[in-house]
């Protein structure tokens, strides 16, 4: 549920921007490197605390939300991209020691 509620918002965000929206039911590679990138962003502390607006209780709520919506894409098979700040995915905790990334 928390991956359908981000792509709610990331649509919103969209269609400020004048793109296409992103389907829930068939995501696609840029769409799940775009939800990755949206995700990051919203975990920026900027974002996260609305420059001290959103308490720190709702702060963690949001951002275990949006870590769930990210494991949910990880879980589908979908990569972050390397250059995230405010995501940080170990990859080696997530394969057997055999896997070379």
């Amino acid at each position: 549920m928390s991956l359908s509620t981000v792509i709610k918002e990331a649509n919103v965000y969209r269609k400020l921007c004048r793109q296409m929206p992103i389907d829930p039911r068939h995501i696609g590679i840029k769409d799940a490197v775009d939800l990755f990138r949206y995700i990051d962003q919203e975990l920026s502390p900027e974002w996260l605390y609305q420059d001290g607006e959103r308490s720190a209780k709702e702060a963690q709520r949001v951002a275990a939300k949006l870590r769930r919506a990210a494991q949910v894409l990880l879980d589908r098979g979908y990569k972050a991209p390397p250059n995230l700040d405010c995501l940080r995915i170990d990859y080696a905790s997530r394969f057997s020691k055999g896997v070379c990334i």
